[in-house]
């Protein structure tokens, strides 16, 4: 089973390591924002690996060497000018709570000069490598879950969602509206089946879980 491409806010949170509400904050202060078109009002807002790759990168420049939220603001555009460059190419050095970038063959791109003494390095590879084991573990589901819509309090704010996933029924029911194929749905949630686009299917028509 492959990795989905795109994540709920509560996966984006856990596999970032950051709290939902300090998400919320880092999005409304324009720190931090997915790079999906996903993101409307009173709908389920899906992230991509990218994002939380980078998400992840800032959470680690804010916590663990306390680079300014102005200075991540910086480090989220460069990402976004850049979205074409894999991440695995992309490495940080943080000197001075200054973030410089350089590419696969270390041509800084940040104003200045490299810095001459650079404290630390940050590897998106590592980053990238870490998340993807999680995500693959996350995704995993026991058989008779499939099919089944549940809500449980306390997981994506009660909303119906698939059984041992976080995925809400609403974001998958939104995409058979758009007239999304099966195969579309399920190469962006490896961790869905047929058995619950089918579910989320009947769940539209009903309108109850």
């Amino acid at each position: 089973m492959g990795l989905p491409r795109y994540y709920t806010r509560e996966q984006a949170a856990r596999l970032a390591q950051i709290r939902p509400d300090r998400l919320r904050r880092w999005e409304r202060s324009g720190l931090f924002q997915s790079e999906t078109a996903w993101v409307q009002n009173g709908r389920p807002t899906v992230y991509t690996f990218r994002d939380l790759v980078t998400l992840r990168a800032l959470v680690l420049l804010r916590d663990r060497h306390h680079v300014a939220p102005r200075e991540l603001r910086r480090v989220t555009e460069w990402l976004r000018r850049h979205r074409d460059l894999p991440l695995s190419a992309v490495r940080f050095s943080v000197s001075g709570r200054r973030v410089f970038f350089s590419d696969a063959v270390d041509q800084v791109t940040r104003a200045g000069a490299h810095p001459e003494q650079t404290a630390v390095h940050l590897d998106l590879a590592a980053i990238e490598a870490d998340i993807a084991r999680k995500a693959e573990v996350l995704g995993r589901r026991a058989p008779e879950a499939s099919g089944r819509i549940v809500r449980h309090r306390g997981v994506v704010h009660a909303q119906p969602v698939f059984d041992e996933t976080r995925i809400p029924v609403a974001l998958v029911r939104r995409m058979i509206e758009e007239g999304r194929s099966p195969d579309e749905i399920l190469a962006l949630f490896p961790s869905l089946t047929r058995r619950d686009i089918d579910a989320a299917r009947q769940w539209t028509s009903a309108g109850v879980a």
